[in-house]
């Protein structure tokens, strides 16, 4: 498993796309800064995601976590 965090880190889309992250923990801080980036960057084809995890932090931080689940069924939502 590797531990690739979110953010200025330019490789985390390839690993996506390798299918080499197991786990993704995403901070959701709410805050409003005007236009910005895509989260997953450009990545070549869909990957499900499972939710295991969510939680909020006093100040508002939803932070949650998903798991890896392959490629996305054709026809699910």
């Amino acid at each position: 498993m590797i531990d690739a965090p979110l953010g200025p880190f330019p490789f985390y889309p390839q690993l996506l796309d390798a299918n080499l992250i197991d786990r993704l923990l995403l901070l959701t801080v709410p805050i409003v800064l005007g236009k910005g980036k895509r989260i997953f960057g450009n990545t070549s084809h869909q990957v499900a995601l499972k939710l295991m995890k969510c939680e909020a932090t006093p100040t508002g931080v939803i932070m949650a976590t998903y798991e890896h689940q392959g490629a996305v069924p054709t026809g699910s939502v």
